[in-house]
């Protein structure tokens, strides 16, 4: 995170910008002259552990005083006629209580270290180092402290200097864009700022390391967002770990911003708390000015849809204008979001785009007005962002506008997929875009008494009228496919209009009852091969 910053204090380097001084951080400075006691047996990083603290005992069991990571410094002062197995415990409380690493000083009590003492280290994996008699202990612990200290101060200038960065960041143009940027400048790691619906809106890249798994990244903000509070998690892909944090209002949230670090410090967690601040600020300011803009759209639209074009265009040219024409109108339902949260993905699309995409509501919908070359690209990423069912209309001109609004609402509603075009709808036969219960219902009511005839005397009324309607009400063509005679297929149709009380020489009898044997799936009926070949 920043710059590396190398700060001296008494002949100690601080050469970590994120990390407590390790143990061997301490033991490398020359001016000390603490000597390794090399061990092979040791855990994996053991050498590397920080030492928040160096404290001095010669108590037998110094672990209740102890805190973990904290290096022990002793002189055997309390095994002084103590059996040599008496070490192997010491070392193995020290390892249970958290210990670093043990320091002894040597030509105070003792000559050299003890045996007993490595072998007892080396037994528990705990790095064993020698203090010089030279070295006074008191040398070492403000040694360490003096590490620490500096290391704090750095990191606190380091946070001053990254939140004003930050902070001119947010002052430029560009959206939130500038901002993002400079926090992962200054965090040295990827950086991504998902939007209201979870999808990624800004990132990044200090050092190319993008993400290998966008979906889960996505998927954990949208599991974040779901709750609608604040909240903060960490997430492992691929041996790196991403922290993400709410950005807003517990009951507004807006976004989440995410950092590829773990374990973040004071003054890092401060930088990224200042950072959420200032997006959730500029995003709640953002929102206001969305909704703002999206009721002026609506109202735009309704003229639209009343014919007035030419004054809507009139109104809208003092604003961003209209989509250029020929356009195309998509209406959209049932999204994962509110309407604002599609407005402000396109309000955030680059100027070009935005300008080929007018978005309004209408209730509960949200309509998209587009050009006609704009729209599939728009409508694609707004499915995937969005999700939801879309009935997309054919393309014309606003003097148009409300019959293709009509077509997107018709494709909307009579579609059974996530995007229904209406020139897929229209491709069917219309009686059967209408069917429903209700209409098929109706149907039968009206072929009723020919069925009811046809049952109680075994007559053929029904077959025969659908056959004649087949035909286009050609007599010789429908005693031909029947195998009867032309005067039979007139009595029928005269026994027909008496039972039902139609009158089947006006076209809009015929049609109706056309539609309803097709409602009724009677339309291909056919007389039973055993019924009388004559008569009613």
């Amino acid at each position: 995170m920043g710059e590396a910053l190398y700060v001296t204090y008494s002949g100690l380097v601080v050469d970590s910008p994120v990390a407590l001084p390790s143990v061997s951080a301490l033991l490398a400075q020359p001016g000390l002259g603490l000597r390794w006691v090399p061990d092979a047996a040791l855990p994996v990083g053991a050498l590397e552990r920080t030492a928040p603290w160096v404290h001095s005992s010669d108590l037998p069991d110094p672990t209740p005083f102890l805190v973990d990571g904290v290096v022990l410094l002793t002189t055997g002062t309390q095994f002084e006629h103590a059996p040599d197995d008496a070490w192997l415990g010491y070392a193995a409380r020290l390892v249970a209580a958290g210990v670093a690493a043990l320091g002894f000083g040597t030509e105070v009590i003792r000559e050299g270290i003890p045996e007993a003492l490595v072998s007892a280290c080396s037994a528990c994996g705990l790095p064993l180092f020698e203090v010089p008699f030279q070295t006074p202990f008191i040398a070492v612990a403000r040694a360490n402290a003096e590490a620490v200290t500096a290391l704090a101060f750095a990191r606190r200038s380091w946070a001053l200097g990254a939140q004003r960065a930050i902070a001119a960041a947010a002052l430029q143009t560009g959206g939130l864009s500038p901002t993002v940027q400079e926090l992962s400048r200054q965090m040295q790691a990827w950086v991504g700022l998902f939007d209201v619906a979870g999808s990624l809106a800004h990132e990044s890249l200090p050092r190319g390391t993008r993400p290998t798994d966008l979906e889960a990244l996505e998927a954990r903000a949208r599991a974040l967002l779901a709750r609608q509070s604040r909240a903060a998690s960490v997430i492992h892909l691929d041996g790196q770990a991403y922290t993400l944090q709410t950005v807003g209002r517990g009951n507004a949230l807006r976004g989440v911003l995410a950092v590829a670090v773990e374990g973040l410090d004071h003054e890092a967690q401060g930088v990224m708390n200042s950072v959420v601040a200032m997006v959730g600020l500029a995003s709640e300011q953002d929102a206001a000015l969305v909704s703002s803009r999206l009721s002026l759209r609506s109202g735009l639209l309704r003229l639209l849809l009343a014919g007035e074009a030419e004054l809507a265009q009139a109104v809208a040219g003092e604003l961003d204008g209209l989509p250029r024409e020929p356009v195309v109108v998509a209406r959209g339902r049932a999204l994962a979001t509110g309407a604002e949260a599609v407005a402000a993905w396109i309000s955030s699309l680059p100027e070009r785009t935005s300008r080929s995409l007018f978005l309004a509501r209408d209730g509960e919908d949200v309509v998209l007005v587009a050009q006609r070359e704009a729209v599939e690209e728009g409508l694609e990423e707004l499915r995937r962002r969005f999700g939801g069912s879309w009935g997309v209309s054919s393309a014309g001109d606003y003097a148009d506008l409300p019959e293709i609004a009509a077509q997107a609402l018709a494709a909307l509603e009579r579609g059974a997929g996530e995007l229904t075009r209406f020139s897929d709808v229209v491709k069917l036969d219309l009686i059967d875009s209408v069917a429903d219960d209700h209409a098929r219902t109706a149907a039968r009511a009206v072929l009723r008494p020919l069925l009811a005839h046809d049952e109680r005397h075994g007559t053929e009324l029904l077959p025969t009228l659908a056959c004649w309607l087949r035909h286009d009400g050609r007599n010789e063509d429908t005693a031909r496919e029947l195998g009867v005679h032309r005067h039979t297929i007139r009595a029928r149709l005269k026994t027909a209009e008496h039972v039902g009380g139609y009158a089947l020489e006006t076209f809009p009898v015929r049609a109706e009852l056309w539609a309803a044997l097709r409602l009724a799936g009677l339309d291909t009926a056919v007389p039973d091969a055993a019924a009388p070949a004559a008569g009613a």
